[in-house]
Order: structure tokens, then sequence, then C-alpha cells
């Protein structure tokens, strides 16, 4: 409708900038809406086909974190983070990425305006670990048990301005069961939401 719009008359160059930054975030917004009905769609039939390689989490970890920096400081959100400088694992590098953007952006969604969100990671032989613990708006039973389920969003979103289509949870899930590890909801008191991102050092 923007574009069509904009098309029926002669603009300033500045308009079209804005139109097609406007346009191009929507695009972007489709794509990955359409990435993820596709890998809903995998996972009712098999695991992802893996591109496996030794990736350091830790390094994907800051390059996540630095990119919302910048809404934390607007809304005044603190965020304190305990990682191993070199957390070294096989895995499919661009799908553990996807992972641990989706489980950030929903902490950061969710986290209310002077809230706090915390990220962790431990490892041993065998796997390494990644909590990341949010305040948030009181969660109740209902949705504690659903959140991993396609297209379920809280009923607490309603009066939230936070944009999705709840399937980042589920797909998140798929794929670190894909690498043979899980995602998991931690116990959660009060006002605090947390999760642990289990993942196969090998």
């Amino acid at each position: 409708g923007n574009l069509e719009v904009t098309l029926r008359k002669d603009r300033k160059t500045e308009e079209y900038k804005e139109i097609m930054n406007l346009s191009l975030n929507e695009v972007d917004r489709i794509i990955n809406l359409l990435n993820n009905l596709n890998l809903l769609a995998s996972s009712k039939f098999k695991p992802l086909d893996l591109f496996k390689d030794a990736v350091n989490i830790g390094k994907i970890i800051d390059e996540v974190v630095r990119t919302y920096t910048p809404v934390l400081k607007a809304r005044n959100i603190k965020f304190d983070m305990k990682k191993i400088m070199r957390a070294i694992c096989i895995c499919d590098e661009a799908l553990v990425r996807r992972t641990i953007e989706n489980v950030i952006d929903n902490a950061v969604k969710y986290t209310p305006e002077g809230g706090s969100i915390s990220l962790e990671v431990s490892e041993d032989q065998q796997k390494i670990n990644i909590t990341i613990t949010n305040t948030c708006l009181a969660i109740n039973k209902e949705d504690s048990e659903q959140i991993f389920q396609p297209f379920y969003r809280g009923k607490n979103v309603t009066v939230r301005t936070a944009d999705g289509k709840g399937l980042g949870l589920y797909i998140s899930r798929y794929i670190m069961r894909s690498h043979g590890g899980d995602i998991k909801l931690n116990n959660t008191y009060g006002n605090l939401f947390s999760l642990t991102i289990s993942l196969p050092r090998k």
C-alpha cells in the first residue's frame, strides 16, 4: 500500500528514502516469517540438516547482545552477563545464532522498562548451557505449559506492544533438538522468566 501511494505522484528524495526503508523492513519481516514457517513444516518430519563446524558460542553471544545495546539503554534495562570467553562447540553456527537471537529478542521484548536481564554460560565435558533470565509480567501456569507450542502467545501479550507470531521458541527448540540438545523452561518465581539452552559440545 505504501509503495502504491508513493508511485501516484513525484516526491522528494527524502520521501522516497523513507518509504523504501519502511518497505525494506516489512520485506525483512515477511522473509523471516516465511523462513519460520518453512522450519515449522520441516519440524513435523525430520531433524534439520546441519552444517557443523567449531564455533565459539561466547563470540556469538557478544555479537548478538551488541545489536540490542541501543534498545537496552533506551528502555533503561540492566543487562548482566557471565560467560566463558571460549566455549567451543561443534554445531551449525547460523542456526545456533538464530536460537540465541530468538531467546534474547524475547527477553528484551517482554522485559518492562527499568527491568533487568541476566545471561550466564556454563559448560562441562558434554554440553554448554546458556541460561537467560528476565523480569516480566506475572506468568500463569497455562502460559508456562504452552510456551513451546507453535503460534501460542501468552495472555499478557494482549497488553503489550511486542510483535511476533508465537514461533520463535518452538523453532529454537527444534534447532536445539536437531543438534541433540534442548531448550527448557526453568522454575520461575514471581515476575521472572528463565530459559536454559543446552548444546552438546560435539
